[in-house]
C-alpha cells in the first residue's frame, strides 16, 4: 500500500511539473488603492486550482479573478493547476498603485476637540496629483482640512476613516484610519495573591477572602502614554499619582470598585467567604439517618418509666449515630477572574451490635425490692466512619470530587459476663452492675494512594466493670462508674 501510494505522489508531481505559458494572471495594470483592480483573465477554465502570491491586498488567493487592493505597487504571482495534474500555468502580473497608503501622525489622537490633532499623507502618489481629503462615516466630531490634510476638533473616542481623493478623477481614491481615544488598549484588574487571575475590559474581578488587587492600563501598539495619561477620572478609586499606569489597592473598602481609563473598564468585587446550608439532597439523607439512629436509640422518655424485669441480660442491643454537614463556600476560580465554588461533604458514622446468650434466664428475686441477675456469653462489633470529599473550583477548573479524608475503625468482641439489678419499689431508684471477661480485636485501615493497610490489635484477655445508679430510668443516670484492665498485654499484627 506505501509503494502504491508513493508512486501515485510521484506521478502527480511529474504531471505538475509540466508547465503551459498562459497569460492567465491578466495585464499589468495601474490602480487606485481604493479602487483596485480585478486579476486575472475571464477565457481562464473554471476548474483549475488557483493560487494567488503574496496574499497582501487580495481579496482571494484562491478565486479565478480576485480584486487586489495593495497600499503599495505589487507583483502578484499565479498558480493554477488543471483538474488530472495534466496542466500547470505560472503568470505574473504587475499592479501600480498611483494612490495609496493612507497613514496619520500620530496615529491615535485625545478626544479633546483641539485644533491640528494630527496629519493625514499617502505614502504613494504620483507626482503633481491634487489630493482633496475627507472623512467617511462617523466623524467623532473630527474635521480634517480637505486641502492640507490636518485633523482637528475629534471630542469623543472612535474610529474615524480617512479618504484620499485624486481631484481629477473621484473614483481614483484610497483610505485609512485614525483612533481617536486616550491611547489605552487595554486595562486590568490582577488578583496580587493568584497573578493568573486577571480582568479586562468589561469584565468583573472577584477577590475572596483579601483586597490586594492591581489595577493596570496599557497603551495601544507602538504608542506611549503622554504625561496626562492614563485618565482614571472615572473610577471609584485614584492611583497614588494622578496618572500613573500601574498602581495597588489593599484596603478593605469599597467592597466594589468600578475602574476606567479611555473608555476601557473593569469591575472588582471583594467578597468574605461564607458557607450556605445544606443542600436538598444532604438534607434527606440526614432526615434518613435521624430515623436510623431513633430507631436504635433507647428511649429517653423518663415519664414512661420502664419494665425493670428486662433491664437485665438483654439479647439484642443496637445503637447508631451520625453527624453529616455539606458545606458550599465562595472562592476564586481557577485561573478565571470570575467566582468559583469550594463544596465539603463531611460525615461520621458509627454503629455498634451486641448479641447475648443468657443461662439460666434472669432471675428475679422478691419485688421488694426487686433484685436480679443473669449470667451470660456474648458477641459485640463496632464500627465508625469519617470520611470527607470536596470539589474546589480555585484549584481547577472545570473541578472533580475528590477525597479528602477516609477513615474507618472497628473492634469485635467476645466474652461471658454477668449482670446485677437492685430496684427499688416503684421504679424511682435503681443500681445497675456488669463484669465481663473478654476477648478484643480492632481493626484500624490506613486508606493511601498505595493502597489500604490495616493493623490488627488483639487484647488477648480483658477485665470490665461497671456500676451504674439512676432514677426513674436507667438513662437519667446519677453515677456512672467504669474500668478496664488488660491481664495480658496487647499486640499488634500488621496486615495488607
Amino acid at each position: 500500500m506505501n509503494r502504491i501510494k508513493y508512486f501515485v505522489i510521484v506521478i502527480c508531481t511529474l504531471l505538475s511539473g509540466i508547465v503551459s505559458a498562459q497569460e492567465w494572471a491578466g495585464p499589468d495594470t495601474s490602480v487606485c488603492q481604493g479602487a483596485g483592480a480585478l486579476l486575472g483573465v475571464s477565457s481562464a477554465p473554471n476548474d483549475y486550482c488557483y493560487n494567488w502570491s503574496p496574499a497582501e491586498g487580495l481579496s482571494s488567493t484562491t478565486a479565478k479573478r480576485p480584486t487586489a487592493n495593495p497600499s503599495k505597487t505589487t507583483e502578484y504571482t499565479l498558480v493554477a493547476i488543471g483538474p488530472d495534474f495534466s496542466n500547470k500555468v505560472v503568470d505574473k502580473v504587475k499592479v501600480t498603485v498611483e494612490l495609496g497608503g493612507v497613514v496619520t501622525a500620530p496615529s491615535y489622537t485625545e478626544p479633546d476637540g483641539t485644533t491640528n490633532q494630527a496629519h493625514a499623507h499617502l505614502t504613494v502618489k504620483e507626482p503633481g496629483t491634487s489630493i482633496e481629503w475627507s472623512i467617511e462615516g462617523e466623524d467623532h466630531g473630527c474635521v480634517i482640512n480637505p486641502t492640507t490634510g490636518n485633523i482637528s476638533y475629534c471630542d469623543s473616542p472612535g474610529e474615524v476613516t480617512i479618504r484620499a481623493t485624486d481631484a481629477t478623477n473621484e473614483e481614483c481614491y484610497a483610505e485609512g484610519t485614525f483612533r481617536v481615544n486616550v491611547g489605552v488598549k487595554q486595562v486590568y484588574a490582577i488578583d496580587e495573591t493568584h497573578p493568573t487571575r486577571k480582568a479586562t475590559n468589561g469584565d468583573t474581578l472577584y477577590l475572596i477572602g483579601h483586597n490586594d488587587v492591581k489595577l493596570k492600563a496599557i497603551p495601544n501598539d507602538g504608542e506611549s502614554f503622554t504625561e496626562d495619561q492614563p485618565d482614571w477620572t472615572g473610577s471609584t478609586v485614584q492611583p497614588p499619582s494622578p496618572n500613573d499606569a500601574e498602581w495597588s489597592h489593599s484596603a478593605g473598602t469599597p467592597t466594589s470598585m468600578h475602574i476606567e481609563a479611555g473608555g476601557k473598564s473593569v469591575n472588582v468585587a471583594r467578597i468574605q467567604p461564607s458557607e450556605v446550608a445544606l443542600t436538598n439532597i444532604v438534607q434527606t439523607l440526614d432526615v434518613l439517618l435521624q430515623m436510623l439512629e431513633e430507631f436504635c436509640s433507647p428511649s429517653d422518655d423518663l415519664e414512661g418509666g420502664y419494665d425493670p424485669d428486662e433491664s437485665v441480660c438483654q439479647p439484642l442491643d443496637m445503637g447508631f449515630d451520625h453527624n453529616l454537614s455539606f458545606k458550599q463556600i465562595p472562592v476564586e476560580k481557577f485561573n478565571s477572574p470570575k467566582k468559583g465554588l469550594k463544596e465539603q461533604l463531611e460525615g461520621e458514622i458509627s454503629a455498634s451490635l451486641t448479641a447475648k446468650v443468657c443461662f439460666p434466664p434472669p432471675y428475679s428475686s422478691a419485688p421488694n425490692p426487686l433484685f436480679m441477675w443473669s449470667t451470660y456469653v456474648f458477641g459485640s462489633g463496632t464500627a465508625k466512619l469519617n470520611a470527607g470529599i470536596s470539589r474546589d473550583e480555585s484549584v481547577a477548573s472545570p473541578a472533580s470530587w475528590q477525597v479528602d479524608s477516609l477513615n474507618f475503625s472497628g473492634d469485635l468482641k467476645f466474652g461471658v459476663g454477668g449482670e446485677v439489678g437492685v430496684y427499688v419499689p416503684g421504679d424511682v431508684f435503681g443500681i445497675q452492675g456488669t463484669l465481663l471477661g473478654e476477648i478484643t480485636i480492632g481493626l484500624d485501615p490506613n486508606f493511601s494512594s498505595a493502597g489500604i493497610k490495616t493493623v490488627v490489635k488483639i487484647e488477648p484477655l480483658v477485665i470490665e466493670g461497671s456500676l451504674k445508679v439512676f432514677w426513674l430510668n436507667p438513662d437519667n443516670t446519677v453515677i456512672n462508674l467504669a474500668g478496664k484492665y488488660n491481664l495480658l498485654d496487647p499486640f499488634r499484627i500488621p496486615t495488607l
